[in-house]
C-alpha cells in the first residue's frame, strides 16, 4: 500500500500557503515535498509535476481534517490533476472508527510557537499507523483496496426487494441494531443504493461497508416530513455518521409584563426558567412577525410592544382590554392548527400541527375521516417533535414554495389579491388548555 500524507499550514502571511506532502511505500520512505504556494503561480508547470510524481499510483492521501481537504482537492483541481484518489481523515476516523483521541507534542514555545509542516507530517503518520494498527482485517481491506465499493451482499436483497421507491427516511443500523446513521430521501431506494456507490471518503467506505449490518426505513408522503423526522431522530439517536445537529434552545421568546404603571406590555426577550413566553422562536425576525401579528389581532398600541411608531396608535383604554383578553387566550385557549399534505398513501393525508403558533408533530389520517374529523382525531394520530431551528427553516421554505404558487393563481384570477401565503388546505379548532398536553410530545 502507497500511503501520501499531506499537510497544509500558514506561514504567518495570510497570502502564503505552506503545502507539503510524504510518500510512503511499504513503511519505507520515498521522498518528501515541501512547496510555499504563494511561488507556485510562477511555476505552476513545475508544482504539478512533482505533485503529480508523487500521487502517482498512490492507494491512500492521508489528511489531518475535512477543512484541509477541501483546501487539497482544489489544489488538484488547480494543477489539473485527474488520476482518481482514495481520502483518509483522520479527524473522523479517530472519532467513527476507534474513539482514539490523539494528543499532539507540544513544542518549546520559545524556538517553535507554530509547529513545523515538517513535524505536522510526522504526527499525521503516527496517526495514521496507529489508528491502522487498531482495525479489525475487514476494515483494513476496505483501505488497502482489498474490498471494493459495492452494496455489501447481506443487505442486496433487502434494498432490491423490500426498500420501496417512495419519499421518506431511513435507518443504517449496526450490529445492536443502534442508529449510525438517518438520512432522508424522496427515493428511498435510489438514495440507499447511491450511499454504497463510488465514493472518495475512506472512512464513510469502511463504516458503510463494515459497521452497517440492518436498514430500516419509515414512510413520510413527502420531503418536508421527512425533514422534520430526520432532524428529530438524529437529534434522538446522535448517530456517529451524521454532522453534528446540536439541540439548540430557542433563543428569543415573546413575552408579557406589567410595568411599574401596572401597564400591560409586551417585548422580546431571550427564554429562561423564570419567564414563560407567549411563543419562542429560533430566529428574530420570526418573533418579529409573529408581535406585529399579535399587535394588529389585538388591537394593542405598537408602541408599548417595542415597535417603532409611525402612526397614530389606538388609545391605553383599548391598548389594555387588548392585552387583558390576549394574556387570557393564551392562559386558557389552545389554537390547533392543521396544514394538511400528501400522505403516504392515495387514499390518506399527512398534516403539520401547530399549537399556538409553535410547531408539535406530524401525522397521517385516512381521507374518507378527514371531512368528519374532530380535533381528537388529529391530535390521537400525532407523532409529536420538538422545533428546532432546521425544522423552522423547513417549514419556511415550504411555505414560501406555496406563497409562490398562490402569487401565480392571484395573477390568473383565481384566488383573491391579499390571500395570506399560507398551506393550501387548513383547519383550526380552538378549546380549553386544561384538556391537557399534546400526546407524545417529547
Amino acid at each position: 500500500m502507497k500511503t501520501c500524507y499531506i499537510a497544509l499550514s500558514n506561514t504567518g502571511n495570510s497570502s502564503e500557503l505552506k503545502f507539503a506532502m510524504r510518500c510512503v511505500h511499504y513503511g519505507a520512505v520515498i521522498e518528501s515535498l515541501f512547496f510555499s504556494l504563494d511561488f507556485a503561480s510562477d511555476c505552476r508547470s513545475d508544482f504539478a509535476n512533482r505533485v503529480s510524481g508523487h500521487l502517482k499510483d498512490t492507494s491512500v492521501v492521508c489528511i489531518e481534517n475535512e477543512h484541509q481537504l477541501m483546501q487539497v482537492e482544489r489544489i488538484l483541481k488547480w494543477i489539473a490533476f485527474d488520476q482518481p484518489l482514495s481520502f483518509f481523515c483522520l479527524s473522523k476516523g479517530e472519532e467513527q472508527l476507534g474513539g482514539i483521541k490523539f494528543k499532539a507534542k507540544k513544542q518549546p514555545t520559545s524556538s517553535h510557537p507554530i509547529p513545523s509542516t515538517r513535524s505536522k507530517i510526522n504526527q499525521l503518520k503516527e496517526r495514521f499507523d496507529c489508528l491502522y494498527s487498531k482495525l479489525n482485517t475487514e476494515e483494513k481491506d476496505v483501505i488497502n483496496g482489498i474490498t471494493k465499493t459495492a452494496v455489501p451482499f447481506h443487505l442486496k436483497g433487502f434494498i432490491k426487494n423490500k426498500l420501496p421507491e417512495t419519499t421518506g427516511v431511513y435507518y443504517f443500523l449496526d450490529y445492536n441494531k443502534k442508529p449510525i446513521y438517518i438520512g432522508k430521501a424522496i427515493n428511498l431506494r435510489s438514495r440507499v443504493k447511491n450511499h454504497f456507490g463510488s465514493s472518495r471518503d475512506l472512512v464513510k467506505k469502511i463504516m458503510l461497508l463494515t459497521k452497517v449490518k440492518h436498514i430500516q426505513f419509515t414512510e413520510t408522503g413527502t420531503i418536508l416530513i421527512a425533514g422534520i423526522l430526520e432532524d428529530s431522530e438524529i437529534r434522538e439517536y446522535w448517530p456517529l455518521m451524521n454532522s453534528a445537529q446540536k439541540n439548540i434552545p430557542p433563543k428569543f421568546a415573546i413575552v408579557a409584563y406589567n410595568d411599574q404603571k401596572d401597564f400591560g406590555k409586551l417585548a422580546i426577550t431571550k427564554p429562561c426558567r423564570q419567564i414563560k413566553g407567549l411563543a419562542h422562536f429560533h430566529f428574530y425576525h420570526k418573533a418579529t412577525s409573529f408581535l406585529s401579528e399579535l399587535i394588529k389581532s389585538y388591537n394593542l398600541n405598537a408602541g408599548f410592544c417595542g415597535k417603532p411608531v409611525n402612526e397614530p396608535q389606538v388609545s391605553m383604554e383599548i391598548h389594555q382590554d387588548g392585552m387583558k383578553k390576549l394574556v387570557y387566550d393564551y392562559l386558557n385557549k389552545r389554537q390547533i392548527r392543521i396544514f394538511l399534505q400528501k400522505g403516504r398513501k392515495e387514499d390518506e393525508s399527512g398534516y403539520l400541527l401547530f399549537e399556538n403558533a409553535m410547531f408539535r408533530g406530524f401525522g397521517f389520517i385516512e381521507n374518507e375521516f378527514l371531512n368528519s374529523a374532530n380535533c381528537d382525531a388529529f391530535l390521537n394520530n400525532l407523532t409529536g417533535c420538538k422545533t428546532s431551528s432546521t425544522i423552522e427553516n423547513l417549514i419556511e421554505k415550504a411555505t414560501a414554495s406555496i406563497y409562490a404558487d398562490f402569487q401565480f393563481n392571484v395573477e390568473k384570477g383565481a384566488i383573491p389579491s391579499g390571500t395570506a401565503p399560507r398551506f393550501k388546505h387548513t383547519l383550526t379548532f380552538c378549546f380549553p388548555q386544561s384538556a391537557g398536553h399534546l400526546p407524545g410530545f417529547r
